[in-house]
């Protein structure tokens, strides 16, 4: 599993340029618009898979204290280098949400687990992901999850169905695809299920970006008018069942 998701950000991907087109953006905006909603001020922030640091600097810049950690090399350098420039963190690591054995129990007022979550297949390691991040967060805090939604894919892969229908069976019905653990997708209904047995009490679950699937192109030639309006318009209707249904990502904030 470590090594498909170490190659897939060695190769492939910058989780910062992903966040800073327009499609991506509506998610940004979206999760730091919650964030703010109920992260007390001045809090202590685990983001145990920081990407390449978009949230935690954002947050750091807001007066939080913010630890960031991730599995990849290269994220972790990234968010190496911004420090190095802007030093508004107060410790950077390189290690899996799955072993956060560095931090005593009850070490934080705030855990985001933003993007370990779905990129893990196994079952039994989604669970650790949140027991892990639960451990560390002190009774009363805030935990963040990210995750992908499973049936918007009926829209994400639409065209897949005319040549390979077994393929997109699989995926519907696993949540990934077969002979691959890069990406893991759940549902809403799904999410707030296993967050209900670890006894979280749910404070929102919404659409991160909404119809991102079918949205994309006409989000990237939006001018920065028609975007503004458009992201004021997602933040009215994100919390929608029927919104949060047909959304690439979903934001589930809960309350230890």
């Amino acid at each position: 599993m470590e090594d498909e998701i170490l190659r897939f950000y060695h190769e492939f991907n910058d989780e910062s340029e992903r966040l800073e087109s327009n499609p991506g953006r509506v998610e940004y905006l979206t999760t730091m618009t919650y964030l703010n909603k109920v992260i007390p001020k001045s809090s202590s922030i685990l983001d145990a898979c920081a990407g390449s640091g978009k949230y935690a600097f954002a947050l750091a810049k807001e007066g939080h204290s913010i630890v960031a950690g991730d599995l990849v090399d290269v994220n972790v350098n990234m968010i190496r280098k911004q420090q190095k420039d802007t030093p508004l963190l107060k410790e950077i690591y390189e290690g899996s949400i799955l072993d956060l054995s560095r931090f005593e129990d009850e070490s934080f007022d705030v855990v985001l687990n933003f993007g370990a979550y779905y990129h893990i297949c196994d079952d039994g390691e989604r669970e650790k992901s949140i027991s892990e991040s639960l451990r560390v967060l002190k009774k009363g805090g805030i935990y963040s999850l990210a995750y992908i939604n499973r049936y918007a894919n009926f829209y994400g892969h639409a065209e897949e169905m005319l040549f390979n229908f077994d393929m997109f069976e699989y995926y519907m019905q696993n949540g990934h695809l077969e002979n691959s653990n890069l990406f893991y997708a759940s549902s809403p209904e799904m999410v707030e299920n296993e967050m209900k047995k670890f006894k979280l009490e749910q404070l929102y679950n919404v659409a991160s970006d909404g119809p991102l699937f079918c949205m994309r192109d006409t989000l990237s030639k939006m001018s920065e008018d028609t975007f503004g309006r458009y992201v004021r318009m997602h933040l009215s209707i994100c919390e929608n069942r029927t919104t949060l249904g047909i959304s690439e990502h979903g934001l589930f904030i809960g309350r230890k």
